[in-house]
């Protein structure tokens, strides 16, 4: 793996489809071209190579190098895809994948006052939704450039306005 690079859980295989060794993974990726950037993941400690990929009824389909039978594919299911993420295409400047904000302190612009870390994300139709948890507080903040001001996961911070918690109650 490669200094600064962590191990990421990708998805899950979630059953063996047809008769050729393919098998059917929940993936956390959007689009093909990610998933095929990848090249090759790990189940357990054994990596796998991909040979094509396909999206059906929201699943992906893989073709993987080492499994040629359904019996093959069947032992894999259940297990969880892995990869290091410096396997993953590099990003545009200003765009981050999830592992990258999940875990991050975040903290108002206007008070430096610190909020808690980022728990989850939600996706939404319109914009992602950070949720923000610091103790029993929780904060759901919108991931729009007027309320995420910066994102600095070297440092593990990220900094936002305060009109992202116009809707949130309490004291921060």
């Amino acid at each position: 793996m490669n200094e600064g690079a962590r191990r990421i859980c990708l998805g899950r295989i979630t059953s063996a489809h047809g008769l050729k060794g393919e098998v059917k993974a929940l993936v956390a990726v959007d689009d093909l071209e990610t998933l095929e950037a990848v090249g090759t993941f790990e189940l357990d400690t054994v990596s796998y190579q991909i040979l094509s990929a396909r999206f059906q009824k929201n699943h992906f389909i893989l073709n993987l190098a080492e499994v040629q039978t359904r019996e093959e594919a069947e032992k894999l299911v259940g297990k969880d895809i892995w990869i290091s993420s410096s396997r993953l295409p590099k990003l545009a400047a200003g765009e981050y994948y999830w592992f990258e904000i999940i875990g991050l302190e975040v903290f108002r612009a206007d008070t430096g006052g610190y909020l808690g870390k980022v728990k989850a994300i939600m996706p939404t139709p319109a914009h992602d939704v950070y949720v923000v948890q610091q103790e029993e507080a929780e904060y759901l903040i919108p991931a729009v450039a007027e309320v995420i001001l910066a994102i600095d996961p070297d440092e593990g911070r990220l900094l936002i306005a305060p009109e992202g918690l116009a809707a949130q109650s309490g004291a921060y």
